[in-house]
């Protein structure tokens, strides 16, 4: 299942946008936030990446707003703003940024993209340090609140490219979802995905106006996974390389090549390319905020907002966990197109529905 024991931290992100909307005790995600700040001492980057570090501040809010854990953040709060220093002083005046390395996901490693890609997360760490700053009283003015304002100014200059992730990236750095990106992240179908930037591909098509679109996308994706034998999610994948192929639930076929044996590259090629990995675990938070619909409006999950999208999909069941206990919904669509929904949650919540009737 796993190639090495160490917590990779990037990896985790889109693995804890999975996580929380499966699991109510999120303390796995706690400890390897804990573990990798124990490990990685400064001016030391988080598995020897630069970006990892980035996607732990990342990951620090996004845990934070789900729990309301504000200790975890008070505990490494001389960490957070040394880090945050660390990161400002590789952006110069122009807004590029240089760090010692670049890297956001295998597939981009090697492309022209990549530098645009590392911008663009930079901006939403960024982003996400100033949630950080306001709740552990970090405000105007202070003078790295000020830093962290300029240089994010200078960021959101850059312009997009086209490598599809980077794209993506791009698109929900500046929340500027658009026509071109559509056209970017749409062409030739799921060609090109990757399955670590899964979710943030499908959500930057589906705010882009392409909701049947990216629901389309991942049932092309995903299924041709699906359909070579999947049982849990690969670390890679390809839709190219179903083509004359024999999946993994099937014995050698003569002429065909492996799916499993015969693909993958960079510290994966051949039998070293892992079939679960839960970076490309993108469907499960996709799915459950996008089409289920469920919107949390605050932290710990008080208020939700179930707003579903089903596209050609007839019936959407879901469950969602909560500190207060499960949420249950099922949708259905009538044959006039209007989504009805059922629904059970708990008491503490307090439930806003659109896009939907209750039954």
């Amino acid at each position: 299942v796993k190639r090495d024991r160490l917590v990779w931290i990037g990896d985790l992100h889109p693995e804890f946008l999975s996580l929380k909307c499966l699991y109510k005790d999120l303390k796995e995600v706690k400890n390897s936030l804990e573990f990798v700040c124990k490990q990685t001492p400064l001016p030391k980057w988080m598995n020897g990446i630069p970006m990892y570090s980035m996607w732990w501040l990342i990951i620090l809010y996004d845990y934070y707003f789900k729990t309301s854990d504000i200790n975890l953040i008070i505990k490494h709060k001389d960490y957070i703003l040394e880090l945050v220093k660390q990161i400002c002083n590789h952006i110069d005046e122009d807004g590029n940024t240089h760090f010692p390395m670049n890297f956001l996901d295998w597939p981009s490693s090697d492309s022209d993209d990549l530098i645009i890609g590392v911008s663009a997360l930079t901006i939403i760490t960024l982003k996400k340090v100033k949630c950080i700053f306001d709740e552990i009283n970090i405000n105007n003015d202070s003078d790295l609140y000020r830093i962290v304002q300029k240089k994010l100014s200078l960021l959101l200059n850059k312009e997009y490219i086209e490598k599809k992730q980077v794209m993506a990236l791009n698109a929900i750095a500046r929340c500027k979802y658009d026509n071109e990106v559509l056209e970017i992240l749409t062409k030739n179908n799921s060609f090109g995905f990757s399955t670590f930037m899964s979710y943030y591909i499908l959500k930057a098509v589906f705010e882009s106006g392409g909701k049947d679109k990216s629901i389309d996308l991942l049932k092309e994706y995903y299924g041709a996974m699906l359909d070579m034998g999947a049982t849990t999610f690969w670390e890679d994948f390809d839709i190219s390389w179903v083509e004359n192929t024999f999946g993994i639930d099937e014995m050698p076929i003569e002429n065909k090549k492996d799916i499993h044996g015969d693909f993958g590259k960079y510290c994966y090629s051949g039998f070293r390319h892992s079939l679960c990995h839960g970076w490309s675990s993108g469907p499960v938070s996709f799915l459950t905020k996008y089409v289920a619909g469920i919107y949390s409006l605050d932290k710990e999950d008080k208020k939700i907002l179930i707003k579903p999208y089903l596209g050609n999909l007839n019936t959407v069941e879901c469950s969602y966990p909560t500190k207060y206990g499960v949420i249950n919904l099922k949708h259905k669509k009538d044959e006039k197109g209007i989504i009805k929904t059922k629904i059970d949650y708990p008491n503490d919540i307090q439930i806003i529905i659109e896009d939907c009737v209750l039954e």
